[in-house]
């Protein structure tokens, strides 16, 4: 599974993530830029402080990379105990 790592920088200068699952892998850096600055102009992440002032939690892009997630299932209660191969 890939998954779409996005990374910003906060206005409090600390880095956030946002990342999706079951993505398209084929958008170019130009693309995910721009998804970036729309996700940043939209507004809708924010946090706020003790004095109730709102801050935004996504600032400045960073990066985006895609991550490819090797998922092993060791328990699952659906199947029982999965068979390990012997060390």
């Amino acid at each position: 599974m890939k998954i779409l790592d996005l990374k910003f920088l906060t206005p409090n200068h600390t880095v956030r993530h946002l990342k999706f699952e079951n993505v398209n892998t084929n958008l170019d850096a130009a693309t995910l830029k721009d998804c970036m600055e729309q996700i940043i102009a939209l507004n809708i992440f924010q946090t706020t402080d003790a004095d109730g002032i709102a801050s935004p939690l996504y600032g400045t892009p960073v990066s985006a990379s895609y991550i490819t997630k090797d998922e092993e299932i060791v328990y699952s209660a659906a199947q029982g105990l999965v068979d390990q191969p012997a060390a």
